[in-house]
């Protein structure tokens, strides 16, 4: 359980880095290589399943299932599972069947979508604020596709909401392809997280306005800030430039990140004109990453 040591070994962000890098792992096989169920029979020779699909995405399944079940559970049935079976040949069902002997719970289903069948899932993730009745709606669409045997996924997902007064954290269960959550705000979010903690394996797209961005660069954990800088960068940009220049047209942001000065009258444009000078040699996404952090350090 190398997760388990960097956490304990290296504290907790580490040890959240360690589990995104496997997450990613996984994901550039499944998208440059092949997809495959964990639990898997057809193969040339053995080695051919030494790959990210049984190591990296074997990995964060536990962590999932750690997450379900609970710490406590978790270990007892390590512990039960490897002193009852010390010396033998095992499988997958000898695992589910200690499971089911310590913690009384039944998870077929949770081997049966991550370890039986192929892919992850994949979320469209949106909220909207009604001020007037102090709600905030939450919706999450599954757009993976289901021909090639991947399902749709069950699965618990922790949301923080985080407004003036504080946080709040809810874990809700995601049973079909859409669904709909609601939660009682009285102030308008200034951010969301899905799945705080990252214990999902998953692609997702949420997008966000630039002050929630602003806000989760600032103060989120270390995965957020990660993940809103990669994810976020593109829209990111272009909201700064609506902001700080009054263009939303993706023509203006090249024209604009060519070899030439712009000055502008307040400070607000200056820490973004700033930026906006390519360095010779820089792709686009490196000219984002610079423009994202002058903005964070400075504005």
């Amino acid at each position: 359980m190398p997760n388990i040591f960097s956490r304990y070994d290296r504290r907790e962000d580490e040890g959240a880095i360690n589990l995104l890098e496997k997450n990613n792992a996984y994901l550039n096989e499944a998208h440059t290589r092949y997809i495959r169920p964990i639990v898997f029979n057809r193969y040339n020779k053995p080695p051919d399943l030494y790959d990210r699909h049984s190591y990296q995405k074997g990995a964060v399944a536990l962590h999932m299932l750690r997450f379900i079940i609970g710490d406590k559970p978790f270990f007892r049935t390590l512990n039960y599972f490897l002193h009852k079976y010390s010396y033998d040949v095992v499988d997958t069902h000898d695992f589910m069947k200690a499971i089911k002997e310590v913690t009384g719970q039944n998870l077929d289903w949770f081997f049966e979508q991550w370890f039986f069948k192929p892919g992850h899932p994949v979320f469209d993730i949106s909220y909207s604020w009604n001020e007037d009745i102090e709600k905030l709606k939450l919706r999450i669409i599954q757009t993976q596709d289901t021909s090639k045997g991947i399902p749709v996924y069950k699965a618990p997902v922790r949301i923080a909401i985080v407004t003036p007064e504080g946080k709040m954290s809810k874990k809700v269960w995601i049973r079909e392809k859409k669904e709909e959550f609601e939660f009682h705000v009285k102030q308008k979010p200034l951010m969301v997280r899905f799945d705080e903690g990252n214990f999902l394996l998953k692609e997702w797209t949420f997008d966000k306005s630039l002050d929630e961005l602003l806000y989760q660069l600032k103060k989120d954990d270390v995965i957020g800030v990660m993940q809103c800088k990669i994810k976020n960068f593109s829209n990111f940009c272009r909201n700064i430039m609506i902001a700080a220049f009054g263009f939303p047209d993706d023509a203006v942001f090249k024209s604009l990140s060519g070899n030439k000065e712009i000055r502008w009258g307040d400070h607000k444009r200056k820490v973004v004109a700033k930026y906006f000078n390519a360095r010779p040699g820089e792709d686009e996404c490196e000219f984002g990453e610079r423009l994202i952090q002058g903005h964070y350090q400075e504005w």
